[in-house]
């Protein structure tokens, strides 16, 4: 006890000289720099942040993340970047704030393709998950607005199939602003399900 008592004062010491040092104020007043040293005086104090069901504390060593609902602008390899979080605190782990859902139908997709999603400029199309239910046998194939075949598959009549990729590793279109799309070997109505989000 007497060892810890010692390092309390050392450390309150401590941050008395910077705070004469700095000119900050008990309540974090000044310069980002000067956060740290709010935290460890309230650290010092007892003042451990929010207790459980109660209001966040105003001071105290809290977990914070970032909240962004745009894209980040472009950085080169090597470079550091920000861990983000949704507006409910929960960390953002492959998926991002530009994400998607869309549900499309056709009678007959064979000679039309049928968009699932619009392409957007400068950003690809990454898709987590994909539901597809026929109504005749079909030969389903899922390919950008350029005919890049992305999946083929046989969808037999009256039924279906859901495909889902990691958060980590989605589908992705290896090319911004295209459509994603399906068409059918032949008249049938079809319907399409997905989900995912827009790739820088």
């Amino acid at each position: 006890m007497k060892r810890i008592a010692t390092v309390l004062v050392i450390l309150l010491a401590v941050v008395g000289v910077l705070s004469i040092a700095t000119g900050y104020t008990r309540d974090g007043s000044g310069s980002d720099s000067k956060a740290i040293l709010v935290a460890l005086e309230a650290l010092i104090a007892g003042e451990s942040g929010a207790t459980h069901d109660s209001a966040a504390a105003a001071v105290g060593p809290q977990t914070m993340g970032a909240y962004d609902s745009t894209f980040p602008t472009a950085v080169a390899d090597g470079d550091a970047v920000r861990t983000l979080y949704d507006q409910y605190g929960r960390p953002r782990i492959g998926w991002e704030p530009d994400d998607w859902q869309a549900s499309v139908s056709s009678a007959d997709a064979s000679s039309t393709e049928l968009v699932i999603k619009a392409g957007t400029a400068s950003k690809k199309i990454a898709v987590q998950w994909i539901k597809v239910s026929c109504d005749v046998a079909l030969d389903v194939t899922i390919e950008d607005e350029s005919d890049n075949v992305l999946d083929l598959t046989y969808c037999a009549a009256k039924s279906g199939y859901v495909f889902s990729f990691p958060l980590n590793k989605p589908f992705i279109l290896d090319t911004a602003d295209k459509d994603i799309q399906v068409q059918t070997s032949g008249a049938g109505k079809i319907a399409v399900t997905a989900g995912g989000y827009l790739y820088p």
